[in-house]
């Protein structure tokens, strides 16, 4: 009889695990639940820490935090910026539309010092937040999520209104070194996107930045951030920003941007992007299309775009 149980039953379990959204359920090693942890607790599904902060102290290279449902913030316990280490992955279990990260901390970058909601480590990931540092300073410069070396995972997060009004701030900041892949994101009613510094080379894909207050991406000193090649197109959606979809101040940085969606004007094509062409130089499509608003535009002031 047990054996034909488990003839039956295992391949049933097999199909489970397939089941659903096409995605596999995280793995986990440490459970965290705002509303219902405690940080005595042993972490696990019935008995989760109550804070993002105290569980990645416990982990170990390669391990797993997953944050159930809920609103993490000062109030719950939270100590701002929090920092994922490295090789490890801090993960919501429901999804970004029901797991928010609320709050940020002084910390000092090599740009300078900010109001950070995570710093991401090398190797680290975080994945499916809805983020938001609350500021009520202008002068100040909010980032929702830094990172200077290594690569990290910044994917399937919204950032909402980081550093809006504010005369400097980005949902996602990057410096050194930094390789990080940024995908599946939104940006929405940030001052920037995404803000690249020092020599980070982002690799920028699938990522929807609209209505942000200045440019969806910066880049600023040698940064060289990567939104899209022929062979891997970046499929950013790039449209009613501020001031630009793309602004290259760097010294020298040659910029691909192939394969995205920008506002439909007199330098695209029906579909929304722009015909393939080398930007070399000074560069700024409004000066070249009158009349047209300039929130669409690409600048260039370092070596050149390739679309």
């Amino acid at each position: 009889m047990n054996r034909h149980c488990r003839a039956i039953i295992l391949p049933f379990i097999v199909i489970l695990a397939s089941c659903g959204n096409g995605e596999r359920v995280p793995t986990c090693d440490w459970y965290v639940n705002a509303a219902m942890g405690n940080n005595n607790n042993a972490g696990t599904p019935g008995a989760p820490f109550k804070t993002i902060t105290y569980a990645l102290t416990r982990t170990k290279s390669g391990e797993v935090v997953c944050a159930a449902p809920g609103t993490y913030n000062a109030v719950s316990g939270e100590t701002f910026p929090i920092v994922v280490p490295a090789n490890v992955a801090l993960r919501s279990l429901e999804g970004r539309a029901g797991t928010a990260v609320e709050g940020g901390g002084t910390y000092s970058l090599a740009f300078g010092t900010v109001k950070l909601g995570f710093y991401a480590s090398d190797q680290s990931t975080i994945d499916g937040f809805t983020i938001k540092v609350p500021s009520a300073d202008v002068v100040g410069i909010d980032v929702g999520i830094a990172t200077e070396s290594g690569a990290a995972e910044i994917k399937n997060n919204a950032f909402v209104g980081i550093a809006m009004g504010h005369v400097g701030g980005a949902a996602i900041a990057t410096g050194g070194s930094a390789a990080p892949l940024i995908a599946d994101n939104t940006m929405t009613g940030c001052h920037d996107g995404i803000g690249s510094f020092g020599a980070s080379a982002p690799v920028i894909r699938r990522n929807i930045m609209t209505l942000n207050e200045d440019q969806a991406v910066d880049a600023q000193e040698n940064a060289v951030p990567d939104l899209g090649t022929p062979a891997d197109p970046g499929r950013n959606t790039i449209k009613d920003n501020g001031s630009r979809g793309l602004f290259n101040e760097t010294a020298d940085s040659i910029i691909q941007a192939a394969g995205n969606t920008w506002n439909v004007n007199c330098t695209t094509d029906a579909s929304g992007h722009y015909t393939t062409q080398l930007i070399k130089g000074a560069y700024d499509n409004a000066t070249a299309c009158p009349g047209e608003l300039s929130n669409f535009r690409i600048e260039n002031e370092g070596a050149s775009i390739q679309l």
